[in-house]
């Protein structure tokens, strides 16, 4: 079964992660939240804001991502407030720093 990749971020470390993702067979879609210009080229950008964690918990159940959300983010405090809800709500989180 392929995964969807979700991706929470907007640097140049995002892009290259989605550039390496792009290549794993497994991968079905990616998604970028926000994303930026580079990651477009290999995924798609939503535009919701990191601080909307609902609307991010949303986004994951509707858009059939409940096994894996990869997420890459330097900000701390809110990995840790986004991890909760999507590890209560049952997704599986994989981490990157």
């Amino acid at each position: 079964m392929k995964k969807n990749i979700l991706i929470l971020g907007s640097g140049g470390r995002e892009s290259a992660f989605v550039w390496k993702i792009k290549q794993d067979k497994n991968v079905d879609k990616i998604y970028c939240i926000p994303g930026n210009p580079g990651t477009k080229s290999f995924a798609k950008n939503i535009n919701i804001s990191l601080d909307n964690h609902k609307s991010i918990l949303n986004f994951v159940i509707e858009n059939n991502t409940p096994t894996c959300a990869e997420i890459t983010i330097k900000n701390t405090t809110l990995l840790s407030l986004i991890t909760t809800r999507l590890t209560i709500n049952g997704h599986q989180i994989n981490i990157h720093y």
